[in-house]
């Protein structure tokens, strides 16, 4: 089973003991005193978090029923896929499109660049770039993980984010997080109430047909909008800015993705970005947490990966369809960053799909 993050608390010996006659005859003016807590805050913090639970099970419900056994199965009506594990995976190389992951048990851990992203039912994912990053999860047959994936439409997602930013003080507060924080393209989120229970009218939908044609694309749309709105929303919005430098690295990428299989001119992409090359490269690395030289050599593996999966490509085949000229070499770069060779990972894939 994957290493578990744990964050331990540390109380000092004195807190412990309690303070001693010293201490209470050594007050500065300096000293920093905590506001007392009301009863009513306490109190208050408590039913959300008893709402915030109730809901979260309700979803892990929903995601049970509708997904029995393990696997991931998409609901194109929805913009979604449910997905079910009962067995841990260790960590390993994965590419998301656009898009959300919100945990309803179990728990995932995202690794970009020297970031940790730990999403679970506290949490969920944001994904605003298609990005090569590592994933873990933990799950047994007896908690197996409940997970649903959201596809952003990120033209719509900048649509409702630009007509948010209509609201003055929203925009002054996209404006101030412009100047004290970096672009994340992707991020964990700690889950509230409003999206919860819009995802929970999205995934009822399942239980409809009839509501799944008339009110899907509305019902995601609604969750679209309490993610702009809730924790982050703000830089969410911000990041949606088409004048960002985020939008630019955005609008770079589709141009990978749309011609990963041709040679990589990154002088032509920095001016399609209206950027300087060095800027390009700094704020590519910033957001991706990589160079485009190694954006596109993951993608390609990755891409290479998905078709050797799927049994449509021979190794050499596979090599050839994403842009290598020499298979020899496109093994050497796939057993360096899956850490097996092509042949062995589809065999290992294939035993993984009949046990």
């Amino acid at each position: 089973m994957p290493e578990r993050h744990e964050q331990f608390d540390k109380t000092s010996a004195e807190l412990r003991s309690g303070p001693t006659d010293h201490a209470l005859t050594s007050v500065t003016r300096n000293e920093v005193v905590l506001p007392a807590v009301s009863a009513d805050a306490i109190a208050s913090e408590a039913q959300r978090t008893a709402c915030l639970n109730e809901q979260t099970s309700r979803l892990a419900a929903l995601i049970a029923r509708h997904q029995p056994e393990p696997g991931f199965s998409p609901v194109p009506e929805l913009g979604i896929n449910l997905i079910r594990s009962h067995i841990s995976q260790s960590r390993g190389p994965f590419i998301y499109e656009p898009g959300m992951v919100i945990v309803a048990q179990g728990d995932k851990i995202g690794f970009l660049g020297n970031q940790v992203f730990e999403y679970n039912p506290g949490k969920y994912l944001v994904q605003m770039l298609p990005l090569p990053f590592e994933c873990q999860h933990i799950a047994s047959p007896e908690v197996p993980l409940l997970a649903v994936s959201l596809s952003l439409d990120m033209s719509l997602f900048a649509s409702m984010a630009r007509q948010l930013l209509d609201d003055a003080p929203l925009r002054e507060a996209s404006r101030a997080e412009d100047c004290t924080t970096d672009a994340e393209a992707m991020t964990a989120i700690p889950m509230h109430a409003n999206l919860s229970e819009a995802l929970i009218r999205l995934l009822s939908l399942l239980d409809d047909p009839q509501g799944m044609r008339v009110l899907g694309e509305a019902r995601l749309k609604e969750v679209m909008y309490e993610a702009l709105r809730g924790p982050y929303g703000s830089r969410l919005q911000h990041l949606l800015n088409s004048h960002s430098q985020f939008s630019r690295i955005f609008r770079a990428l589709g141009q990978l993705h749309s011609n990963y299989t041709s040679s990589l001119n990154v002088d032509a992409l920095a001016s399609q970005a209206n950027m300087s090359t060095s800027s390009f490269h700094q704020h590519f690395r910033q957001i991706t947490a990589t160079s485009p030289l190694q954006y596109i050599k993951r993608l390609r593996l990755l891409r290479a990966r998905q078709l050797i999966y799927e049994g449509s490509a021979t190794v050499s085949s596979a090599a050839m369809d994403v842009g290598y000229e020499s298979p020899s070499q496109f093994s050497r770069e796939y057993k360096r960053y899956f850490g097996v060779p092509p042949k062995e990972d589809r065999a290992q894939a294939a035993t993984a799909l009949t046990a």
